[in-house]
């Protein structure tokens, strides 16, 4: 899968000219379908084939750093398979990367309390 597209390489050029952002923009998502790994894009340059981002899922602390798309598109995982984009990612915040919406207070608790014992009666 070729993970830097030309309408997301047009992407990344525009967010870097446009000023009005205030907050880091991930443009882009990659990840390892056989393990924990993320790498969330908020840069690219095209000369060298770099992204700068946040990356997650790793056996130490999730860090900003930069990574090589060649090395990403290069590293052989088990089954045959590789590292992906993912295809239907809509730009987010960091704030949106570090809070997921069911750690945010969006979850709901006493509902999910609820359905699990509603599942448990029925299974019964």
């Amino acid at each position: 899968m070729k993970l830097i597209t030309p309408e997301l390489e047009r992407r990344f050029s525009e967010a870097k000219e446009d000023t009005a952002l205030d907050q880091t923009l991930f443009l882009a998502k990659f990840l390892n379908p056989c393990g924990n790994e993320v790498w969330y894009a908020s840069e690219y340059d095209a000369k060298t084939n770099m992204c700068y981002g946040y990356v997650t899922g790793r056996e130490y602390a999730d860090d900003w750093e930069f990574f090589s798309i060649p090395e990403l598109e290069a590293r052989k995982l088990p089954f045959g398979l590789s590292i992906q984009r993912e295809l239907y990612f809509e730009e987010i915040t960091l704030e949106e990367v570090l809070n997921p919406i069911g750690l945010r207070g969006d979850f709901d608790f006493e509902k999910f309390k609820r359905n699990r014992e509603q599942s448990e009666e029925l299974e019964r």
